[in-house]
């Protein structure tokens, strides 16, 4: 039971870390866009089209 309790730990912290550079990141996409940055140059810093997509999506529902 204890390992089974310390396994469930240790995913739910990967999934925690996973889950908080994926903000970072939607962040840093979103701020990049509010800043005048073109498509074309996130994409080439390794940002994903569906991120990108996702953080433009959430944009204009602010506006």
């Amino acid at each position: 039971m204890c390992k089974t309790v310390e396994d469930y730990a240790r995913k739910r912290e990967k999934i925690g870390r996973e889950e908080g550079r994926s903000e970072e990141r939607m962040n840093a996409i979103r701020k990049m866009l509010q800043s005048g940055l073109s498509r074309e140059l996130i994409l080439s810093m390794d940002y994903s089209e569906t991120g990108l997509e996702a953080a433009e999506k959430e944009l204009l529902t602010q506006i």
